[in-house]
């Protein structure tokens, strides 16, 4: 028996939502998981996170973090397909595949035994009498608040055994209440109006570029909300009014709300304002514009936080911020304002970066709310 030759899967879904019964995660909500390989009468250890684009992934220490950064994750879209696709998982019926451990197919032997594939699923962790899917393997979705879900090929008569490190879900820190459900999203055709004050419409396309909504005139302050907290930028209408129209309108249509921060360059910039690319950073709000670029490099000081834009200097919604001085930046993209960061929340969300600017550990924008002096 070698030891790609069978094996167990087990993932213990722990939901940081309400306790009432059955739930599914939202944009917003930032669930774990504790989750291992068994192979035959052993667990293997924890596989390492390769892809997340959606807002599901782990950090090779056998917990998952289920954290939607947009609907294709949210409901019952986050389920055991999700983690697969995260992790490069091959999860079928009758296959679980993966680079690290090798691959299990029904009828492999275990101690001379044909195995099946089942998922074994536990309402709560202290529960001893779990469900079990013989079908349809991908789609058991995480759908209830400290559930236990073991994916298993074992023999016929053989009850699948939970992870035993169920005990690292007690040492997480960073569980965010559930939302009670995910946004609306709406798309506004035609000419793109003023928000009305107060609006709750949740806007991620437009088909046109908004008409002047600011008075350039007036001062407008932007705070930004992350899971990291919070940081405030003075946008610069006067320099830039173009790019402060488009943040302050976006931002009061609630376009940035539950979107990710989808790269962090450690120690230089990070950048956000995709709520609907697959993968985030793909995607903008159905519009663009051009000009504003400032005069020099110098623009790019630490704290700058300015708009993304494509090499025909075109800008959207994107933003970012720069963390540490870029000299060699060329000028060409807007900068809009300079943050105000009191709290250190600037340091915090670098350290979830990486040299790369891969995210594996996200942070996301709650919200960006508009203050006009």
């Amino acid at each position: 028996m070698t030891r790609a030759a069978i094996l167990v899967v087990g993932l213990l879904a722990l939901a940081a939502c309400s306790d009432a019964g059955l739930h599914h995660p939202a944009v917003g909500d930032h669930w774990h998981t504790a989750y291992g390989v068994y192979v035959c009468d052993h667990f293997l250890t924890p596989i390492q996170n390769i892809n997340d684009v959606d807002g599901i992934h782990t950090h090779g220490d056998g917990l998952i973090h289920v954290h939607p950064f947009s609907s294709k994750t949210t409901g019952a879209n986050a389920d055991l397909a999700a983690f697969a696709t995260a992790t490069g998982m091959t999860l079928t019926d009758t296959t679980i595949a993966d680079e690290e451990f090798g691959s299990v197919k029904t009828g492999d032997a275990c101690n001379g035994k044909p195995m099946h594939l089942e998922v074994a699923v536990w309402d709560t962790a202290a529960a001893t009498t779990p469900t079990i899917h013989t079908k349809d393997l991908a789609g058991v979705a995480f759908d209830r608040d400290l559930s236990v879900m073991t994916i298993a090929a074992v023999p016929d008569g053989v009850q699948p055994r939970k992870p035993p490190w169920i005990d690292k879900l007690n040492a997480i820190s960073d569980l965010v209440p559930a939302t009670t459900a995910p946004p609306v999203d709406e798309t506004i055709e035609g000419a793109t109006p003023c928000p009305e004050e107060g609006t709750s419409r949740h806007i991620v396309h437009f088909a046109e570029a908004p008409s002047m909504c600011i008075d350039v005139t007036k001062t407008y302050i932007a705070t930004v909300t992350t899971t990291e907290g919070a940081f405030t930028v003075a946008l610069d209408a006067k320099s830039a009014p173009k790019a402060v129209n488009v943040v302050v309108t976006l931002a009061r249509y609630h376009f940035y709300d539950d979107s990710p921060l989808f790269e962090i360059n450690k120690g230089l910039v990070f950048i956000g304002g995709d709520p609907v690319g697959h993968p985030a950073g793909t995607a903008g709000p159905g519009f663009s514009f051009s000009g504003e670029r400032p005069t020099s490099s110098a623009a790019y000081s630490a704290g700058a936080f300015g708009l993304m834009g494509n090499d025909k200097g075109e800008n959207g919604g994107q933003f970012f911020v720069v963390t540490s001085a870029l000299p060699n930046q060329k000028p060409t993209l807007p900068v809009i304002g300079h943050v105000v960061d009191p709290a250190g929340t600037l340091a915090k969300i670098d350290q979830h970066g990486t040299s790369s600017g891969n995210v594996f550990d996200p942070v996301t924008v709650k919200t960006i709310a508009i203050e006009e002096r």
